[in-house]
């Protein structure tokens, strides 16, 4: 796909997200329903299997350096752009839901949260 339908895809996906976002359907929704929409969405990114082995081998805190992870990071702050547990705009972090998936991450898989809400999720103090 040219750069043109890449960025029409992503207006359309935004347009969508938005439209969830602001009814908080999507975070309601579980199981199959949520999956099937995710997909619809944001498709997994296309990577080689070569790639994807490559990114399965790096420690966490490298994959996290990667050209791959930084798109799809700055996707889902784009798409998404609120905390969705509280709904904040600021600090916006990118919480993986399960980690198998590096490199072809689906909205599914992340959710994206305020550094308030992300530190009390892995149990860590705000304040420093």
């Amino acid at each position: 796909m040219d750069r043109a339908g890449l960025m029409k895809e992503y207006d359309d996906a935004k347009k969508i997200a938005e439209m969830l976002a602001s009814t908080n359907l999507y975070i309601m929704m579980k199981g199959e329903l949520a999956d099937a929409l995710a997909t619809q969405i944001i498709s997994p990114w296309s990577i080689s299997d070569e790639r994807s082995e490559e990114l399965d081998s790096l420690k966490y805190a490298d994959y996290l350096k990667t050209r791959e992870w930084q798109e799809i990071r700055y996707f889902m702050r784009e798409v998404f752009a609120r905390c969705s547990c509280c709904n904040s705009t600021k600090s916006l972090d990118v919480h993986h839901n399960c980690y198998p998936t590096r490199g072809t991450e689906r909205p599914i898989d992340l959710t994206l949260l305020c550094r308030k809400c992300h530190a009390k999720i892995h149990g860590r103090s705000t304040r420093r």
